[in-house]
C-alpha cells in the first residue's frame, strides 16, 4: 500500500458542462491523489489543467475557472475512494465554511481509529462507539447467533391446517 497526500481542490466557481446542466453534473470539488510528500504533490498539482492531469480540471482551466488547493490528509487511494465515494466534497471543504475538527484521533497503519490509544470522550465526539458501546453490540450479536435477544419475540413456524390443505374430492 503506498502512502501520500489525499487532497482537495476548491474551485473559485462551479465548473457546469453545458448551459442548464443539472446539478449533478457540475463540480467544483476535486479529489486527488499524490503518492510520497510534498515534492510529489507540486508535481501533480502541476499537472492539473494539462493532459497528464485531471480531465474535469482540464475543462475547468478551458473554462477559464482557476482552482486552490483546500485540504490534505495523510492517507493512501484509498483514503482517496473513500473520500470519493462519501460525494458532495463540500461537507469537507473549508474554503466552503466547513472547520475541520480540532481533536486529533490516532489511525492505525490501515487508516483505522486506533481503539487503544484513544479515550471514550474521543471517540464519542468522532462518533465511534465507545469501549462500553462496543462491548453492549458484541453481546447483542453472540446473543442473536443463540437465537437469545432480549425484547425480541420469534415466531416459530405454524403446523399446517389439514382441513385447508387437503385436496378438494378426497
Amino acid at each position: 500500500m503506498i502512502h501520500g497526500l489525499v487532497y482537495l481542490l476548491h474551485l473559485h466557481e462551479p465548473y457546469v458542462p453545458y448551459p442548464g446542466a443539472p446539478p449533478g453534473s457540475c463540480a467544483q470539488h476535486y479529489t486527488g491523489f499524490a503518492p510520497g510528500g510534498p515534492r510529489n504533490l507540486h508535481r501533480r498539482l502541476r499537472q492539473h489543467g494539462t493532459r497528464q492531469g485531471s480531465p474535469l480540471l482540464l475543462a475547468a482551466r478551458n473554462a477559464g475557472i482557476d482552482w486552490e488547493l483546500a485540504r490534505l490528509w495523510p492517507g493512501t487511494r484509498t483514503r482517496e475512494r473513500q473520500l470519493k465515494r462519501r460525494g458532495s466534497a463540500r461537507r469537507y471543504c473549508p474554503m466552503c465554511g466547513v472547520v475541520p475538527r480540532e481533536t486529533f484521533i490516532p489511525l492505525t497503519k490501515a487508516g483505522l481509529v486506533s481503539r487503544s490509544l484513544t479515550t471514550d470522550e474521543q471517540k464519542e465526539a468522532a462518533l465511534i462507539m465507545t469501549a462500553a458501546q462496543l462491548a453492549e453490540h458484541k453481546a447483542l450479536q453472540n446473543l442473536m447467533w443463540l437465537g437469545r435477544v432480549p425484547g425480541v419475540v420469534r415466531l416459530t413456524a405454524a403446523t399446517p391446517d389439514l382441513w385447508t390443505t387437503m385436496p378438494e374430492g378426497a
